[in-house]
């Protein structure tokens, strides 16, 4: 309880606060009081000071200081605004009015800024001050990361975040597949998978893919995979180090076709998007015909040619063609064609059909009266009388119509057979030349 206030005596001038080094803490300053109010010197014993978080009053809390001009009080809270009085003492125990009201605000605690703002010997997340005060966040929010605040230190100071503070699914390069961003850049499972075992041509830098929580997938080496190649499409499709392998061109390649032999002419071909030569642009090579050309254009003209049969096919003339006329084309046939034993009438004699009518030696008849004469003339012996033994009527005449034409044809007349006639012939050659000999 303050103490009367004596009557007559000077009121305190509170003149300066500042912040002690203790940044809870305050230093007061006064001016001392030596006369009472009539001017007369005053004994003073000692002051008191006051003060309370109202302005006006009351002042709650408070302490003697001793004689002296200067206090620290201590013990106050940060971001408090605190207002003080002091009063003198003097020796006969009454105390004076209050001094005039003084202010002061005490710096609140800075929960992270590693600095113990309001001098009660606490730092930041070490300061009961701060116990409501959120935790810093991690650099890294994303993924595994999310919500992650820095650590208090030992010291009060904020730590900095370390994979420990991240969480055990945390990776600084991420290499796990499990549907998780493990390194927090905002990628769930971006890294590459593991290489698949084919890596050549469409197959190149193929890797495993990804399927989250399922683990790594079978190898997918795209739309142009094949695993038994059949495109013709400038691509190794197969994966096996060659491209195109069972196809005849490479799509857009050129080759020269044909040939400047005969009627042919060179040209140029050029491979389609299905990896097959197209059309050449030349002169190919035909079928050999009868022109007086190189139409096959292999360095010789109208040969191996199939010729077409000749007019007459009967007799002699059995298998005759027609000769190639160059570009008269096929010629018609002529006797020479026909061979050595064709007539175009027939006169010979000899078992053949010579004039190819499908007749033979129809033209060699026996004379009409059937007579055969020998070589000289009749059928007598050299002194012109009758061959002993012969019979005149075997040699002669009409009987069976059988005779010996000279030059060999044994021919008969009509309904006669040729057989009698040819023996009797040499019947009689032989008869005459007994009488040679003779």
């Amino acid at each position: 309880m303050r103490c009367p206030i004596a009557a007559g005596m000077v009121a305190v001038v509170l003149i300066l606060f500042m912040a002690s080094s203790a940044m809870a803490a305050v230093e007061a300053t006064w001016e001392a009081v030596t006369l009472d109010e009539n001017g007369d010197p005053e004994t003073i014993q000692g002051y008191h000071i006051y003060y309370g978080t109202q302005a006006g009053g009351p002042y709650p809390q408070g302490f003697s200081t001793g004689n002296v001009l200067t206090t620290v009080v201590n013990d106050l809270s940060g971001g408090q605004t605190y207002y003080f009085v002091v009063t003198a003492i003097d020796v006969a125990g009454n105390e004076s009015a209050y001094s005039n009201e003084a202010s002061y605000t005490v710096p609140a605690e800075i929960c992270d800024d590693g600095q113990d703002n309001d001098g009660d010997g606490n730092v930041d997340c070490r300061d009961p001050d701060c116990a409501s005060f959120p935790a810093p966040a991690c650099p890294l929010q994303d993924g595994v990361c999310a919500g992650s605040t820095r650590p208090c230190g030992s010291d009060g100071r904020w730590g900095q975040c370390t994979a420990s503070t991240y969480g055990s699914n945390y990776e600084a390069t991420e290499s796990r597949c499990d549907a998780r961003d493990n390194d927090c850049d905002g990628q769930t499972d971006e890294m590459p998978g593991p290489s698949c075992p084919l890596q050549s041509g469409v197959c190149r830098d193929s890797r495993q893919p990804c399927l989250g929580n399922a683990g790594w997938g079978a190898c997918d080496y795209g739309a142009d995979y094949q695993a038994s190649e059949d495109r013709c499409d400038n691509l190794d499709n197969d994966c096996d180090g060659s491209v195109d392998e069972g196809c005849p061109c490479t799509p857009d390649a050129t080759t020269p076709c044909s040939t400047d032999e005969g009627e042919c002419q060179v040209g140029t071909q050029t491979c389609n998007s299905s990896g097959q030569w197209g059309p050449c642009s030349g002169v190919l090579p035909t079928a050999e015909v009868c022109d007086g050309l190189d139409n096959d254009c292999d360095g010789r003209t109208d040969e191996e040619l199939t010729p077409p049969a000749c007019a007459l096919q009967a007799g002699v003339c059995a298998g005759a063609v027609q000769r190639c006329g160059g570009n008269g084309g096929w010629l018609a046939c002529v006797a020479s064609d026909y061979g050595a034993d064709y007539e175009d009438a027939e006169t010979r004699c000899d078992g053949r059909d010579n004039d190819c009518d499908d007749l033979t030696d129809e033209d060699n008849v026996c004379p009409a009266d059937g007579g055969d004469a020998g070589p000289d003339g009749g059928d007598s012996g050299p002194d012109g009388g009758a061959d002993p033994g012969t019979d005149a009527g075997a040699d002669s005449g009409p009987g069976d119509g059988e005779v010996l034409i000279e030059g060999g044809c044994g021919c008969g007349a009509a309904g006669a057979s040729l057989a009698p006639a040819l023996l009797l012939g040499l019947a009689l050659i032989w008869r005459r030349r007994v009488r040679s000999a003779a």
